[in-house]
């Protein structure tokens, strides 16, 4: 795909472009062609779609990626009001920006917590560490609440949830009265004062990974989305977790 945009200006002009330049450029950037008789339909291979705006007068252009036999639940991406070609296939490079398909990777990855359970303690990449007791502000929340964590947002459970404040500003809810007691925040935390905790020395295991990912939380069906270099770490049995490589250095032994 590397090609993209130097191919695009052997043949592309913005200002008066023809079906056939939209067609040369969309087979350079290795896309499928829903108007092309040759087009596939690859699961997880974006396909582009374009026509003419009514309203404008100017292309615009539909990204997708097949994920399914079902194509209504296709994670779709439309050309934004004046936007040029070069910018929208750009974008659809690049999938790995949550810009494109804010949640495609939810349709096309396996789902730590869900689709499998890996034990990190017999992974020969994984290692034991804990999480420093550094003092962290928190507030409690109640179910229903949505908290917006750096891996994506997660609902309160039933029962609350005490939502603490990292070190960089972000935040994560947990469960004061979750499925495991000894995952609830009492028992994984000291209180030093009202509003102000921090974290038991409790061993857990963490693995660097190579790939993005995501982790269905225990205790609810919201996904994480982790980052090529972020952390997976593990609570307990089905119980994980994603820590930004960063934080996880800052934070953890």
């Amino acid at each position: 795909m590397k090609l993209l945009i130097e191919n695009w200006r052997k043949h592309l002009n913005e200002i008066n472009l023809s079906k056939g330049d939209i067609d040369d450029a969309i087979q350079n950037a290795s896309f499928n062609n829903t108007q092309s008789s040759e087009h596939r339909w690859s699961p997880g291979q974006p396909y582009i779609d374009y026509w003419i705006d009514k309203n404008t007068g100017d292309w615009a252009f539909l990204a997708g990626i097949p994920t399914g036999d079902d194509a209504s639940k296709w994670p779709i991406k439309y050309s934004k009001p004046g936007e040029s070609l070069q910018a929208f296939l750009r974008r659809v490079e690049e999938p790995t920006q949550l810009s494109l398909f804010e949640n495609w990777r939810r349709y096309i990855n396996e789902t730590i917590g869900a689709d499998e359970n890996p034990d990190l303690s017999q992974d020969p990449d994984a290692f034991q560490t804990a999480k420093k007791p550094i003092p962290l502000n928190f507030r409690y929340a109640e179910e229903g609440e949505a908290i917006e964590t750096k891996e994506g947002p997660v609902t309160v459970p039933p029962g609350g949830a005490a939502v603490m404040t990292g070190t960089e500003g972000e935040q994560w809810p947990i469960p004061l009265a979750p499925g495991d007691p000894a995952r609830s925040f009492e028992n994984t935390y000291d209180i030093l004062e009202p509003g102000l905790a921090a974290k038991k020395d409790i061993p857990v295991f963490a693995k660097e990974m190579t790939d993005s990912f995501q982790v269905k939380v225990s205790w609810s069906s919201d996904l994480l989305q982790g980052d090529p270099g972020d952390f997976l770490v593990q609570y307990g049995p089905a119980d994980y977790g994603v820590v930004g490589a960063e934080i996880f250095r800052k934070t953890y032994k």
